[in-house]
């Protein structure tokens, strides 16, 4: 039966782009519920547009956090996986 190699610098490097991954994206959101903002306040001042921007911008800042707490649950994860081989081959060194 073949070895299985698990490279552990690889599951830390994983973890450490997903985490930079959620910074960008949720600068990006950030960003984006400002421009919904500016757009409402300079740009469609009344009416149903305006009315359904303020929602859809409410719905959207609602995402704040979310991508960074699932990152945050992955990056566990990989951690654990790692920490779980490194147990389980403890009789090997």
């Amino acid at each position: 039966m073949p070895d299985i190699i698990v490279n552990d610098e690889s599951y830390v490097n994983m973890s450490t782009v997903y985490g930079e991954v959620a910074t960008a994206m949720e600068n990006r959101l950030n960003t984006y519920v400002e421009i919904l903002g500016t757009v409402q306040a300079e740009g469609v001042v009344g009416g149903h547009v305006h009315d359904n921007l303020v929602l859809f911008q409410n719905k959207v800042a609602g995402l704040k956090g979310q991508l960074e707490s699932c990152v945050a649950e992955v990056q566990g994860l990989c951690t654990q996986y790692v920490e779980d081989i490194d147990e389980a081959d403890s009789d090997l060194y």
